[in-house]
């Protein structure tokens, strides 16, 4: 039957073409669409979600690097700090070094300057005379004038020593718990290792006894 015939019967509707018929490609045509569209909206339904979880994935590892950013951060700044402190103390121990270094060598100027001054160090049996006593007895404790000293010079209670040939006449000599005497004085008695100092009487001559006293030499510089 042609297309005509059925058009004019009226019962094209409940007659289906051929498979080359136009109803049929249309169908067919319907199907493609909507399952090409179908596959678009799974498509972008799918997209949709994986988007959204990489998202919050990106999210997620952003956040955790931030944080760990800022952990660094921190820690490379309390380094720094330290560093600073650290350069701060090697300054400040360089400068201490340097005026330490200075001060030793103030020091051993100083040393040098006292071991020239005190040439020598001994020990001496002390004693002591007073030939300006009244009470004194020539021979005792003086010979010829009783004060004048063997070098010509005044006796001076305190000051006057008088000592052994091996100290020279105006020898400067500090003696330990009594101070800077001068060797102007001898004694028939008096040895190298003997010192007898002048005092005011016999009273305080004979308080002093004797004594073992270590005498340092001094410079005669004055």
């Amino acid at each position: 039957m042609s297309r005509a015939n059925i058009l004019e019967s009226g019962n094209y509707r409940n007659r289906p073409f051929d498979e080359g018929g136009k109803i049929k490609m249309r169908h067919s045509y319907l199907y493609l669409v909507f399952s090409a569209l179908m596959t678009t909206a799974v498509l972008a339904v799918y997209t949709v979600f994986v988007t959204r979880d990489e998202m919050e994935s990106y999210q997620t590892k952003n956040q955790e690097l931030t944080a760990q950013l800022k952990q660094v951060t921190e820690q490379s700044n309390i380094y720094q700090k330290q560093a600073e402190n650290r350069a701060e103390q090697l300054q400040k121990a360089e400068k201490d070094i340097h005026d330490a270094k200075i001060t030793i060598t103030k020091l051993k100027g100083q040393v040098q300057t006292l071991e020239n001054k005190f040439e020598k160090i001994f020990t001496v049996s002390a004693t002591a005379y007073a030939p300006l006593d009244p009470l004194s007895s020539r021979g005792e404790c003086y010979s010829g004038d009783p004060e004048v000293t063997a070098s010509g010079e005044k006796v001076e209670p305190g000051v006057t020593v008088a000592a052994g040939p091996e100290l020279p006449l105006g020898t400067r000599l500090l003696v330990e718990g009594h101070g800077e005497v001068v060797v102007q004085d001898r004694g028939g008695a008096v040895g190298g290792r003997d010192l007898d100092i002048a005092v005011s009487d016999r009273r305080t001559a004979l308080r002093w006894g004797r004594r073992g006293l270590r005498v340092i030499i001094l410079e005669n510089d004055k």
